[in-house]
């Protein structure tokens, strides 16, 4: 079995180096958050916005990743079924 120092060597041959990749997606989250928090006027989220945001973050990070490796498909395939589940729930 690998280590998880292995994997994460061979994910950054294919993503890059974390800390940046990171930083750009929680720098968008934190929007995203912020956002659902300006909509709710103090209220708290339900647990259908909760999940529509959850489902919504899962896509920045296939994003993200789609701008580093371009040529993977599964970001792309990925990031359509997080936008499909938000839609469904």
């Amino acid at each position: 079995m690998k280590s998880d120092k292995e994997i994460l060597a061979e994910r950054a041959k294919s993503y890059g180096p974390a800390s940046p990749m990171f930083k750009a997606i929680g720098t968008i989250q934190w929007e995203n958050f912020k956002f659902l928090s300006q909509k709710l006027d103090g209220r708290e989220p339900t647990p259908v916005e909760l999940g529509q945001v959850a489902a919504l973050n899962m896509s920045v990070v296939k994003m993200v990743r789609s701008i580093q490796n371009p040529k993977d498909p599964d970001h792309a395939i990925d990031g359509r079924n997080y936008w499909t589940i938000s839609e469904e729930i």
